[in-house]
């Protein structure tokens, strides 16, 4: 036989070299970390918004709450209970189910906290996102408006208020 060809052979069978294979390695290692770092921003940002539709679902059952009450808004958290997905929608009825906080390993139902911080809606959208705090993925309705009046705000993922608009806070009022 030919002896380029049988050289050819030779090194054929050998297979990879180190140096080949440290590449692979490498190159590997950058894709699956790039790919980790994605799928972390992803899972984050697809938390908050869930926190956001939590929060959603709060502000639609202090409306129901209200307009069957005469515009008057609920001075807790827990009298929304029965304006939740699967309760009565009567004042003082059976309770429905509270959202569950995205950012809790224990993927219970949270009832969201009851606070008094807010006093003016306009200067709480204009603050800074950030400025109001609690537990990460937690609603808050905040009832420091009277009981004509609810904020509603929640958390991100540091337990910081949910950015809205131009990185302020986000605040859903009825105001």
């Amino acid at each position: 036989m030919n002896a380029p060809i049988q050289n050819f052979r030779r090194r054929c069978s050998r297979g990879f070299t180190i140096i080949e294979l440290l590449v692979v390695v490498v190159i590997t290692g950058i894709l699956a970390g790039t790919g980790l770092a994605n799928y972390i921003s992803a899972q984050s940002k697809s938390k908050v918004a869930q926190t956001k539709a939590n929060m959603h679902t709060i502000q639609l059952a202090a409306e129901s709450y209200g307009s069957d009450t005469a515009g008057w808004y609920p001075s807790t958290a827990a009298d929304l209970a029965p304006y939740l997905p699967g309760g009565s929608n009567t004042p003082g009825g059976a309770a429905g189910a509270w959202p569950v906080n995205p950012f809790s390993t224990s993927g219970q139902s949270d009832p969201p906290d009851d606070r008094s911080n807010i006093t003016n809606v306009v200067a709480a959208r204009s603050q800074a996102a950030g400025s109001l705090h609690d537990t990460p993925g937690k609603v808050v309705y905040d009832h420091g408006l009277g009981t004509h009046a609810y904020a509603i705000w929640g958390c991100n993922d540091n337990g910081n208020s949910i950015a809205g608009a131009s990185g302020k806070q986000l605040v859903l009022a009825n105001q």
